[in-house]
């Protein structure tokens, strides 16, 4: 099948790529930064056999029953919290506690903000708040139905609707189709996320330019107003990785004058 991408550009902040093996790199990153012992890590991989970058495609959809109760158990030690749910909510971000304000402070009037590190946790809660008030709906021409409902951004995803098989689809056949008609892609992952952890996407970059025949050009720290901004790997002339020192999941949120960069130099231009 032929495709024609009207794209002059394409980048990706943490993306999903190879989901299965992006859960394997969650428990390789809680190893390597002595969240869970490497006995421990160890032993998941061994119940989580199989599957690598080679033969991803043959192995599309979930783990084991078994592999994915050692993975829940791995990240609740990681995180010492003592459910699953509360481990998630902190793999976005595994540096930094996450905010503790809720919905129902802003509603009493009361201002909630938790800065770590030059990064506002709380910054996902007040746009839910803020886009609800019906003065600044009215001014945003927003809801002119008056549904009942109210606006909810990508955090949570609550109100997104996809097929849960889907995330297990292998994405690098369509970067090779988009790389193919010379459309540069920019891929950069904050070195502070747990969820989708740079050292999967790391592989899945290589394995890429791998089967393209594409060779490692440049391998550079990058800065940004003269601080360390992070790692550059270029292959070829358009298939760009870049680490974002001190970023979570979230880039632009957590490092918005790097992800800024990012764009202006790597992507418009």
């Amino acid at each position: 099948m032929n495709f024609k991408f009207n794209i002059k550009g394409l980048a990706l902040g943490n993306p999903v790529l190879r989901y299965k093996l992006d859960l394997l790199a969650e428990q390789e990153l809680y190893a390597s930064e002595g969240m869970i012992s490497r006995v421990l890590h160890q032993q998941i991989l061994k119940r989580c056999n199989g599957v690598n970058e080679d033969n991803y495609s043959n192995n599309v959809g979930p783990w084991s029953e078994s592999c994915q109760q050692a993975m829940g158990i791995s990240q609740m030690i990681a995180f010492n919290v003592t459910s699953v749910d509360q481990s998630r909510q902190r793999q976005f971000d595994i540096s930094r506690t996450p905010c503790d304000g809720t919905m129902e402070d802003l509603k009493s009037g009361k201002e909630i903000t938790k800065v770590i590190d030059g990064c506002d946790l709380c910054l996902t809660v007040r746009p839910n708040f803020y886009f609800n008030i019906p003065e600044v709906q009215k001014v945003f021409h927003a809801n002119r139905t008056n549904l009942k409902f109210e606006w909810s951004g990508c955090i949570p995803m609550s109100g997104l609707k996809y097929n849960p098989t889907d995330i297990y689809n292998d994405m690098l056949p369509t970067l090779k189709q988009i790389l193919q008609q010379s459309v540069p892609i920019t891929i950069f992952s904050g070195d502070v996320d747990g969820a989708i952890p740079l050292i999967g996407n790391s592989e899945h970059v290589k394995k890429l330019a791998k089967d393209m025949n594409m060779n490692l050009t440049k391998n550079e720290t990058w800065n940004h107003e003269n601080k360390e901004g992070g790692l550059l790997y270029l292959y070829g002339d358009l298939l760009t990785f870049m680490t974002v020192k001190g970023a979570n999941h979230h880039v632009p949120l957590s490092r918005p004058s790097q992800a800024l960069y990012i764009f202006s130099n790597f992507v418009i231009n």
